[in-house]
């Protein structure tokens, strides 16, 4: 039996909303998609889309939650991916033949308990687009991320009208991409080169950069405010930032 899904559900009632803040975007850069998707480690999603098409287009032939992990983004808080080169034939060819979308990039945050891929893609073939992708890659995320700022209100919605997915739907790295509670150490790019974070040090940037205070740290993670702090001054040592700004930023995508 065909997963089915309400026609009421907020990933096809937000739909005009996300089209309409995200329109001087794409258009300032030759855009038809944009995605932002939340996987939970359950399998479940929260979705919101400038389009619905493509989804339905997936839905209607039962293919599931598509994403890229390898070996080489193991070690690393957020990557990247394009979908000629790193998703099977069929959904690509989907979405470039019947849908007019080509080249698209898929920019992947990991965080304890989800992660998000952030997808766009272009709205006609060009010659140059992995590069182009590559050299606007601060300004796609930053777009992302004050997209969920402004609007966080279409994003409460979702969140709260998650879609729970049958398993054969469900991204099949999800557990994989989820950032590991056991101690390990993540690349990143620090002042002076390459370094490390390790992940709890990273779940405590990350609620930092939600606003969240010492104290909501504290229980969330169940770890005291003063290992807090040591997390944060052994963060500065280690990459040569000193400012929250400056450690936040080296987790981009592109340091």
């Amino acid at each position: 039996m065909k997963f089915r899904l309400n026609p009421d559900h907020s990933i096809w009632a937000l739909t005009q909303h996300v089209a309409q803040q995200s329109k001087e975007f794409m258009k300032a850069h030759d855009l038809s998609y944009f995605q932002y998707l939340r996987c939970y480690s359950d399998g479940s999603i929260a979705c919101l889309l400038n389009t619905t098409e493509l989804f339905k287009s997936m839905i209607a032939r039962d293919l599931h939650v598509l994403s890229s992990f390898d070996e080489s983004h193991e070690k690393r808080p957020s990557y990247v991916f394009f979908w000629d080169e790193e998703l099977p034939i069929l959904p690509v060819s989907l979405a470039r033949e019947k849908h007019g979308m080509h080249h698209g990039v898929t920019l992947v945050k990991r965080h304890k308990n989800f992660y998000d891929m952030i997808a766009f893609a272009m709205g006609k073939p060009k010659s140059n687009a992995m590069a182009y992708y590559f050299n606007h890659l601060k300004v796609f995320e930053k777009f992302a991320a004050d997209f969920v700022t402004i609007r966080s209100d279409l994003f409460s919605i979702c969140e709260k009208d998650k879609l729970s997915l049958p398993q054969k739907y469900q991204d099949p790295n999800c557990t994989k991409i989820c950032l590991p509670d056991k101690p390990r150490r993540f690349q990143v790019k620090g002042k002076s080169g390459d370094t490390y974070l390790t992940a709890q040090e990273i779940f405590c940037m990350q609620l930092l950069n939600q606003g969240k205070s010492y104290k909501e740290i504290s229980k969330e993670l169940s770890i005291a405010e003063r290992t807090i702090e040591t997390y944060l001054d052994r963060v500065k040592v280690r990459t040569g930032y000193q400012t929250r700004e400056q450690i936040l930023g080296m987790l981009s995508l592109c340091p």
